[in-house]
């Protein structure tokens, strides 16, 4: 897994924060979902406070490799909906994970490697359960504006 320092974070989500388009979805690993026109993002209730994420809004999708951001597509935000993620059908999951041979094969191996994952991400605390409640982000690519800020 890469994990970005916390300063190099801090930075890229300034830039964005600032930009036209303000919202951010960063990802640590090549997902096959990156390559799809629509794709779905799970991310925790307080990730999308902060972010004042809201149905309409257009951002950017990243992958960070050595710190370093790669866009990856533009899009805007269709819908969300919140579940549990016990909730969440096992194929949404193994979609939201796969890359290269990783994927999941149950909830609780969704939920473990969500909390590895939260801890190699510089997050001081890794306390996601079955029950805990994630906002599901549905993501549509948009043809990308001319200038990234």
């Amino acid at each position: 897994m890469i994990a970005t320092s916390e300063k190099s974070q801090t930075n890229i989500r300034e830039l964005y924060r600032n930009s036209k388009y303000p919202v951010l979805f960063k990802f640590s690993h090549p997902y096959k979902k990156l390559l799809d026109d629509e794709l779905t993002t799970i991310r925790s209730l307080k990730y999308a406070k902060e972010h004042d994420i809201e149905i309409g809004s257009m951002g950017w999708i990243m992958l960070v490799v050595n710190e370093i951001p790669i866009p990856i597509g533009f899009v805007q935000i269709v819908s969300w909906s919140d579940k549990k993620i016990c909730d969440m059908s096992i194929e949404l999951l193994k979609k939201d994970v796969e890359y290269g041979q990783f994927t999941v094969n149950s909830h609780e191996e969704f939920v473990t490697g969500l909390n590895e994952l939260t801890l190699l991400s510089g997050i001081p605390y890794a306390n996601n359960r079955l029950t805990t409640i994630k906002r599901i982000f549905y993501l549509k690519k948009l043809a990308c504006p001319e200038a990234i800020v």
